[in-house]
């Protein structure tokens, strides 16, 4: 039986679209263990990711930086957010989500840098951080809450957070971003954070 015109046509274009190459990465995570392990995955797979993380409060050291909980190392020039809100909903994993940000906690234990994100040269894939609570943040150094380091070109936005009781021995004692790209951060709530030198907000 011959196929019909166009058959082979639309067999090719069904085969290009299932390539995985470039395309973006889904994570659903609701321990510290699998979130870390989501954002060491997204820092070198090649696409661009989205770590959905389920509300809950999440804590502890980072395995290989003690005074870092979460550690993000950008490598790549593809996109990454960040998150929280996220619920199971009709036996769905991260099936739906909700928008009060003070329901998915990152914490520091007033011993740590609760969000470390460290760019290499020239990495530009936009970062997002949105709907999470950020708190008990505790560094010697700048940005208790969140740091951005390195030479990251990409750019930045952090939105619907909550920067929560985070000390900075240095400066920014919530957050603290540098990037060579554009920094927006908006929507975002600064209560109780402290430094000793200044902006200690952000």
């Amino acid at each position: 039986m011959t196929p019909p015109p166009g058959y082979r046509v639309l067999v090719a274009l069904a085969l290009m679209a299932c390539a995985p190459v470039g395309y973006a990465a889904t994570f659903c995570v609701d321990t510290a263990a699998e979130l870390r392990a989501a954002m060491t995955t997204a820092s070198t797979n090649g696409a661009d990711d989205v770590i959905r993380i389920k509300t809950g409060a999440y804590s502890g050291a980072h395995p290989v930086n003690a005074t870092t909980a979460f550690l993000l190392g950008v490598q790549e020039n593809f996109g990454l957010t960040l998150q929280g809100g996220w619920i199971t909903r009709l036996a769905l994993d991260c099936g739906a989500r909700l928008t009060d940000p003070t329901l998915t906690v990152l914490s520091g234990s007033n011993l740590r840098t609760v969000l470390l994100v460290i760019g290499i040269e020239g990495a530009s894939g936009a970062l997002a951080v949105e709907n999470l609570t950020l708190r008990d943040g505790n560094t010697a150094g700048r940005g208790a809450g969140l740091d951005l380091i390195g030479n990251y070109a990409g750019n930045v936005r952090i939105e619907y957070v909550h920067f929560f009781s985070n000390a900075a021995g240095s400066f920014a004692g919530g957050a603290s971003i540098s990037t060579g790209g554009i920094i927006e951060v908006r929507n975002n709530l600064f209560r109780f954070n402290t430094c000793s030198n200044r902006f200690c907000a952000a």
